[in-house]
């Protein structure tokens, strides 16, 4: 579709009498309509949008009204030419605003038809664009999601192995807490069997045996909080990468334990 005839619009402009802006108007008409024609889609757009500007000033309301119907429709048809050069969506958006305002003025069924066809032409391509960006966006979640994804799936996979980890350590960790225990009370018994033995040996049985309880506590007592400490911190690693487990280590003179609450 070209440009809208405009023997008449020149005719008219042409007239005697005319007012110094409807000629001002008609110069910048013609060298938009150069541009055009020469495939110098934006230099038309911006020859046609002075001459729209100029031609609110002129005193004729009639003439103004054509004038500025001629301008909206070639207006629109040198962004739709722009577009297809540069596919920036704004000329698109132009075009079908300027058509809208070209059909609402103008009262020639012969150029509403056109009119119509080309803001229908204008509508389809605008709807192309929008369903290539929403599906490009689509994509793009679809990506993010499989990202996210793929990082929840390693990280529950350490927070597994962190698990595992922690409470291997803190087992142990009782088992020592348990062996100094046990020390403690052989210990014990050691320093009553010392006080009531009745020979020299006896109470060197007591001493032996009290030594032992004193290293099975200090080895215990080490083991204990070594092991527990570490099995602890795998844990609090571990159920921060699976987001939904709780750990508490407990110990007392009587024992030591782990408690892990959540979902595995």
């Amino acid at each position: 579709m070209g440009m809208l005839p405009k023997i008449m619009l020149m005719a008219t402009l042409l007239a005697p009498g005319l007012d110094p802006t409807a000629g001002e108007v008609r110069d910048l008409f013609e060298q938009a309509s150069v541009q055009y024609e020469t495939a110098e889609y934006k230099g038309a757009v911006t020859l046609f949008t002075e001459a729209y500007r100029r031609s609110a000033s002129i005193e004729e309301e009639e003439l103004r009204s054509l004038v500025q119907a001629a301008l909206f429709f070639n207006l629109a048809r040198a962004h739709s030419k722009s577009y297809r050069i540069d596919k920036e969506p704004e000329h698109l958006l132009q075009a079908e605003d300027l058509l809208t305002k070209y059909l609402s003025q103008t009262a020639d069924l012969a150029d509403k038809q056109k009119a119509e066809e080309f803001l229908g032409e204008t509508r389809r391509e605008l709807a192309r664009l929008e369903a290539l960006a929403a599906e490009a966006e689509a994509e793009r979640s679809s990506d993010t999601r499989g990202r996210r994804g793929r990082r929840e799936d390693f990280d529950r996979s350490v927070g597994r192995g962190s698990l595992a980890t922690g409470g291997t350590l803190i087992s142990l960790g009782v088992l020592g807490g348990g062996a100094a225990i046990a020390g403690a009370v052989l210990a014990s018994q050691a320093t009553q069997e010392y006080a009531d033995g009745p020979t020299r040996d006896d109470r060197d049985d007591a001493r032996a045996k009290g030594d032992l309880g004193d290293q099975m506590i200090l080895a215990g007592s080490i083991t204990a909080g070594v092991l527990i400490t570490s099995g602890i911190i795998f844990t609090a690693v571990g159920g921060a990468k699976r987001r939904r487990v709780r750990s508490t280590a407990w110990a007392t003179p009587e024992g030591a334990g782990l408690t892990i609450m959540g979902r595995f």
